[in-house]
C-alpha cells in the first residue's frame, strides 16, 4: 500500500460480500478489502475551518487509525444500535451541561436516515465519520469543558488532562460503551456530582407551569419541606424556608423580604441553569489539578476550605480583592509563613493612598508606625523622613514605606505566602469586623483570612515544636520570623458562583468580577479554541488531552420569629 494510504485514503463502498476488514489485518491494497473501510482524506464541510475543528478532525483521523479504518458505526452499510446509542447520549448532553447544538446531533439525525433509505456510499460514510467527529468533540468537552479558560481571561491557568480522546472513543465504540463516557470521564469531586444532580433537579423545576405563591417557589427551590397532609406552611416554617434560600445564596439569613432576597428570588431559573453549566465547566478545568491535600479560596464565595482526601478538616471566611484590583485566579503551592511581618507597601499604593496624607502631615507615619527605608545592596537602610522633600517627586525614587510588625499592621500577625507573579498571598488583619459583610470585596487583591492562627497550626501541625503558644508568641513578637513548611502546601484560588456544599446544598453566589457574564457570551456563540487544540500539535500524543415563580411573590416582609 502507498505510504499516503496509511491513513486510509480509501474509497467507502458498501454492501461487497465478503469484503470487511478484521481488526488485526493490515491493509495492503486499495482494491482488496477496501469496501467497508473509512475516507479520511479529505477534510468534510461539517468540520469547521478552524484551529478547533482541524485539532477535533486530527483526533478524528485518530479514531480511525486505531480501528485499522473500519467504520465505527455501520456494518455492512447498516446502522447499527451502537450508533443509535451514541445519538441518544449526544441528544441527552444538556444534562452534563453541554449543548447538543455542538455535536450537529439533528444533522447527524438527518444523514441517519438517509443512510437507511440510499444506502448512498458517500452519505455513509459522511454519517459514521460525523459521528465519530461528534464523539470526539463530546468527549474533549467532558475532559476539557466548552470553553478555554484562557478566552474568560488570558491569565488563567490552562486545563491539564491526561484524557486520550481518540482512544476513548474508539474504546466505547468497540465495547458499545459509550452511555457510560459522560460517568467515565466527569470530575469525581462532590462538588461537580452536586451540581449535576443540581442541574437535573432544575431542569424539572424549568419544566412546571410558573407559579407565584412564595410557598409554592420556595418548595420547588428546595427550601421548603413539602407537607405530607398537603397543608399550608406555618409562620415559622415560611421564615426558616426564607432563611434557607437566603443562607444559600450569601444573603443575610434574617427571614425577611427584602430587596436582595427578592432579587434572588426572581432570578430565571433558565439563568440559574445556566449558572450551573458554566461552574460545571470551572470544574472540568480544575478538577484534574486538584492534589488530595490542598487549600481552596473560592473567591465569590468569600470562603477558605481545606481540603484533606474527602474530608474539610478548616474553613473560613476571606475577603478578597476589589473590583478594582482582583484577586487573580490560580494555582500555586505554598512555601512559609512570616510571624510578625512587615508590610512592604507596594509603590501603586504607597503613590494613591499614603503620599497624600504625608504631604498634608508628616507624623501620619508615626501614627501608622510606618518607616521609609531605602534598599542598598540587599541592606535595608531606615531613612529618617523629615530629610525628605514630599512634595518634590524627583527626591522621592528609590524610597520605600513600609509598616512595621505589630497588632496594627494591615497584614495583620501573620502571612503565608505563595511565590507568584502576581505577589498575592493570604494573611491575617487587624480589620475583623469586616468579615461580618456580606460582600467581601474589599483587599488590594490578597486574601484575608478569618482565622489565621488556626490556619498556621494546621499547616504547622507536621512541625510539633510548633506549639499552639509558640505560635501565638511569635504572631505577637513585634519582630518578623520567617518559618518554611516541610512540605509546601497546593493552593489554588478559584472562582465558583455555584456549587453544592459538604451538606449536598445548592449555593448560588454573585459574580463579582463579571466571569460568568465573560463565559456566558463566549459559550453562545464559536466555541474558543481549548488549550489542547493548540495548532501544530500532535493531537494523539497530547491525548486530547425562578422564571416566573417568583415574579409575583406575595411580599411578606416582618416574617421573624
Amino acid at each position: 500500500m502507498q505510504k499516503k494510504k496509511t491513513l486510509a485514503i480509501v474509497v467507502f463502498i458498501f454492501g461487497i460480500a465478503g469484503s470487511s476488514c478484521s481488526s488485526g489485518t493490515p491493509l495492503t491494497s486499495t482494491k482488496t478489502n477496501a469496501s467497508s473501510l473509512i475516507d479520511v482524506d479529505k477534510v468534510p464541510a461539517f468540520v469547521p475551518n478552524d484551529d478547533y475543528g482541524r485539532g477535533l478532525w486530527e483526533s478524528t483521523k485518530q479514531v480511525y487509525a486505531l480501528r485499522q479504518f473500519r467504520p465505527a458505526w455501520l456494518a455492512q452499510g447498516i446502522v447499527g444500535s451502537s450508533a443509535d446509542a451514541a445519538l441518544r447520549v449526544l441528544e441527552d448532553a444538556p444534562s452534563e451541561g453541554l449543548k447538543p447544538e455542538d455535536f450537529g446531533v439533528g444533522d447527524l439525525r438527518r444523514l441517519q436516515e438517509s443512510v437507511k433509505t440510499s444506502g448512498n456510499a458517500g452519505a455513509q460514510n459522511e454519517f459514521d465519520t460525523h459521528l465519530t467527529y461528534a464523539l470526539v468533540r463530546y468527549v474533549s468537552q467532558l475532559c476539557l469543558g466548552r470553553i478555554d479558560p484562557r478566552a474568560v481571561d488570558p491569565q488563567w491557568p490552562q486545563v491539564q488532562s491526561n484524557c486520550d480522546v481518540s482512544r476513548i472513543v474508539n474504546d466505547a465504540a468497540e465495547g458499545n460503551t459509550v452511555a457510560r463516557l459522560a460517568d467515565q470521564l466527569s470530575p469525581k469531586i462532590p462538588e461537580f456530582q452536586g451540581l449535576r444532580s443540581s442541574l437535573k433537579r432544575y431542569r424539572e423545576i424549568a419544566a412546571v407551569p410558573p407559579g407565584s405563591e412564595l410557598p409554592g417557589t420556595l418548595a420547588l427551590l428546595g427550601d421548603l419541606p413539602n407537607p405530607s397532609d398537603g397543608s399550608a406552611p406555618s409562620r415559622k416554617e415560611l421564615n426558616e424556608a426564607i432563611r434557607h434560600f437566603q443562607k444559600r445564596n450569601g444573603l443575610e439569613p434574617d427571614g425577611r423580604l427584602g430587596k436582595k432576597t427578592m432579587d434572588a428570588l426572581n432570578v430565571p431559573i433558565a439563568q440559574r441553569i445556566e449558572q450551573i453549566e458554566i461552574n460545571m465547566d470551572r470544574m472540568r478545568w480544575i478538577a484534574p489539578r486538584l492534589e488530595s491535600r490542598h487549600i481552596r479560596v473560592n473567591i465569590p464565595g468569600f470562603q477558605l476550605a481545606v481540603h484533606d482526601g474527602d474530608q474539610v478538616p478548616l474553613e473560613m471566611r476571606a475577603i478578597v480583592g476589589s473590583t478594582e484590583s482582583p484577586t487573580p485566579v490560580l494555582d500555586d503551592a505554598m512555601e512559609y509563613l512570616v510571624f510578625s511581618p512587615y508590610w512592604n507597601i507596594p509603590l501603586s499604593i504607597a503613590t494613591k493612598e499614603f503620599l497624600p496624607k504625608i504631604q498634608m502631615d508628616l507624623s501620619y507615619l508615626k501614627r501608622e508606625n510606618l518607616e521609609v527605608v531605602r534598599v542598598l545592596k540587599d541592606k535595608v537602610e531606615v531613612v529618617d523622613p523629615s530629610k525628605i522633600n514630599w512634595h518634590k517627586e524627583s527626591d522621592l525614587g528609590g524610597y520605600q514605606l513600609r509598616q512595621k510588625p505589630g497588632a496594627t499592621n494591615a497584614l495583620g500577625l501573620v502571612k503565608f505566602i505563595f511565590p507568584n507573579g502576581y505577589d498575592v498571598y493570604l494573611h491575617d488583619t487587624p480589620s475583623g469586623n469586616l468579615f461580618d459583610r456580606l460582600t467581601r470585596t474589599l483587599s488590594h487583591g490578597c486574601v484575608r483570612v478569618e482565622r489565621p492562627a488556626e490556619l498556621a497550626g494546621y499547616l504547622l501541625q507536621d512541625q510539633p515544636e510548633w506549639t499552639p503558644e509558640l505560635i501565638a508568641e511569635a504572631m505577637h513578637a513585634e519582630k518578623e520570623k520567617r518559618v518554611p513548611l516541610k512540605m509546601p502546601m497546593p493552593i489554588h484560588l478559584l472562582y465558583w458562583t455555584a456549587w453544592t456544599d459538604s451538606e449536598g446544598i445548592l449555593q448560588f453566589r454573585d459574580d463579582v468580577y463579571g466571569y460568568d457574564q465573560k463565559q456566558r457570551e463566549l459559550g453562545s456563540g464559536t466555541i474558543p479554541l481549548p488549550a489542547a487544540y493548540a495548532p501544530n500539535v500532535d493531537m494523539h500524543k497530547v491525548g486530547t488531552r425562578i422564571v416566573a415563580y417568583a415574579s409575583n411573590l406575595h411580599r411578606q416582609g416582618g416574617l421573624s420569629d
